[in-house]
Parts: structure tokens; sequence; C-alpha cells
């Protein structure tokens, strides 16, 4: 698992991850808020 395309798959899925989990949190605990922000978040990043 240390070859290099591993390495930079992670470097490009990481800054992702904690929008990720903002939406799974907020669709857990039925915070709609959290859910837009996580949203929003994510969308941001993707360009």
């Amino acid at each position: 698992m240390n070859s290099t395309a591993v390495v930079i798959g992670a470097m490009l899925i990481s800054p992702l991850m904690g929008p990720i989990m903002g939406i799974g949190l907020g669709i857990g605990t039925n915070d709609f808020e959290l859910v837009k922000m996580g949203g929003e978040t994510y969308l941001s990043q993707q360009s």
C-alpha cells in the first residue's frame, strides 16, 4: 500500500472527507443545517 498511485489518491480524497463526514453526521442526527453546510463545502471544493 505504499505505491505512488495510492499516495496520490489519498492526497486527492483527504480534503473531501470532512464535508462527506459532515453530511453523514447531519443525516444521522437529522440536522439539516449540517447537511447543507457539508454539501456546500463539498461542492465548493469540487472546482
